[in-house]
């Protein structure tokens, strides 16, 4: 999965028609690349993803996660020593919020400090923010803009183009999306403390 579509790219975005193929394998590099871009500012998984740590016990009743996206439990194990077998503890543990951090609680027992313990769960979002999805959209029509396929060429590099329409003349200037996109993403990034 996508945070975007080379369909919503070429109808929504670049006004291309279906019928024309042209540029759909280049269109979905760029798209590869904006969501690997996305996941790399926001520092933590933004579509649902399996992730797996290990961690140690702290004594407490709560294990901070390493993520601030929203995270679905799906097993919990520990061990004493690391030759040792994985002992289900799921049914004793539960995920919590505090602020924007992603906490694992464990009841009756606090996580012991001899023990590590593997998490398995689901981090990021099943329905994408529509924060994101513009970001990813906006940053997919910027890359566009950049190649030999763009209106007028070639735009990489160029800071601004002056053209003569009806005796009028008419200035573009092409800036980049990034500081704008990773200002709208902050909500979305991995606090780390």
């Amino acid at each position: 999965m996508s945070l975007t579509t080379r369909q919503i790219i070429k109808s929504d975005w670049l006004n291309i028609a279906a019928s024309d193929t042209t540029s759909d394998a280049m269109i979905d590099r760029l798209i590869a690349a904006v969501d690997a871009e996305i996941a790399s500012i926001c520092d933590q998984p933004v579509e649902a993803t399996a992730k797996t740590i290990v961690m140690m016990g702290n004594g407490k009743r709560w294990l901070t996660l390493p993520w601030t996206s929203p995270v679905t439990l799906t097993t919990v194990e520990t061990r004493v020593n690391p030759d040792s077998a994985w002992s289900v503890i799921t049914s004793q543990c539960a995920t919590d919020q505090l602020s924007s951090m992603q906490r694992l609680f464990r009841s009756p027992y606090p996580w012991d400090l001899a023990s590590h313990y593997r998490i398995t769960a689901t981090v990021g979002y099943s329905v994408i923010p529509a924060d994101i999805v513009v970001c990813a959209n906006e940053m997919v029509v910027e890359l566009y803009n950049e190649t030999a396929f763009a209106p007028n060429g070639s735009t990489l590099g160029i800071v601004s183009v002056s053209e003569v329409q009806a005796g009028q003349t008419v200035t573009k200037a092409l800036q980049s999306m990034r500081p704008k996109v990773e200002r709208r993403l902050l909500p979305y990034r991995r606090v780390t403390i």
